[in-house]
């Protein structure tokens, strides 16, 4: 397990306990492992929900290798396809302006099935997948020119890619600063990056807290670290049941950011305690409610 001192959106030192989570699922699929609890933690200045202490970098690999999803059903992945045509490709294609050849690459592509509409609308498209087993289904089964192993600078040297997507990884990163800053080396200035992540604040579904989430993000806290980073808001908005969902660019890197623009700590721990205390079939009327409906907290 690695210990974590510092929050990585204001740097700030104060952090208090939000929840510990009891027997997690994914933590028994870790060899060797006999303590399966994971803890969260809260950042007293900005509000960013991250787990402390995570898991090592030799754990992260024994459970996305192999044993993230151990079973692969072809219906799920089916219906992916539909919900990506139907929702994700025009939101993407709205909101960017291309000229000339076009190639995608998806960071964590799981089977690929995020790419399909691309493909299907003459992009030249590229995934990159950990998981071995996904990855194999991925290229056997819908064609998919997919790469097995975790991205880093020397996955596409010198390559670059006018779209990039990360949908639903950062949450899932020991070090997504460094992710973020490899991504770069694979952007040009016309270059656009996809990112998704769940929504701390407008929680869509049950699993948010889980052991593969490291770190949680809500609208405000995601803009902070973006600006952090020099990463340019083109797009913003909330795409259920995913979450947050944004397009950026390259920008100037801005190291210092106010956590006053973040989260109010106390009210994400009141809203943690009143959820955590619903059964699930309370919290799916919750979520048809206080999240669809309103689309605010």
């Amino acid at each position: 397990m690695i210990s974590v001192s510092r929050c990585i959106v204001c740097d700030s030192d104060k952090q208090g306990p939000i929840v510990i989570l009891h027997n997690d699922r994914y933590y028994k699929r870790i060899s060797g492992r006999t303590d399966y609890d994971v803890h969260y933690v809260i950042c007293e200045e900005c509000g960013f929900v991250y787990q402390n202490p995570m898991l090592s970098e030799p754990e992260m690999e024994d459970l996305y290798a192999e044993r993230y999803r151990p079973k692969l059903h072809a219906n799920y992945f089916n219906e992916q396809i539909i919900h990506f045509k139907e929702y994700f490709y025009p939101w993407i294609t709205k909101h960017i302006n291309l000229k000339g050849e076009k190639n995608v690459l998806d960071i964590g592509c799981g089977a690929g099935t995020m790419l399909i509409p691309f493909k299907e609308n003459g992009w030249d498209v590229y995934g990159i997948e950990p998981t071995k087993n996904i990855s194999e289904f991925g290229r056997e089964n819908f064609g998919i020119n997919i790469k097995t192993g975790f991205y880093g600078r020397d996955s596409y040297p010198g390559k670059k890619f006018k779209l990039i997507i990360l949908s639903h990884v950062l949450e899932h990163a020991l070090y997504p600063e460094k992710i973020l800053n490899d991504i770069k080396e694979n952007m040009d200035g016309e270059s656009y990056l996809f990112i998704g992540v769940p929504n701390l604040t407008l929680p869509m579904y049950w699993e948010i807290l889980s052991g593969p989430h490291v770190r949680l993000f809500s609208e405000r806290t995601f803009k902070l670290y973006l600006k952090k980073l020099g990463l340019d808001l083109v797009a913003i908005d909330n795409w259920y049941p995913r979450g947050i969902r944004a397009i950026v660019k390259k920008g100037n890197v801005n190291k210092q950011v106010d956590p006053k623009h973040g989260d109010d700590y106390r009210a994400v721990k009141r809203l943690y305690k009143t959820i955590l205390k619903m059964p699930r079939n309370g919290f799916s009327q919750f979520v048809k409610t206080a999240v669809i409906r309103n689309n605010v907290l």
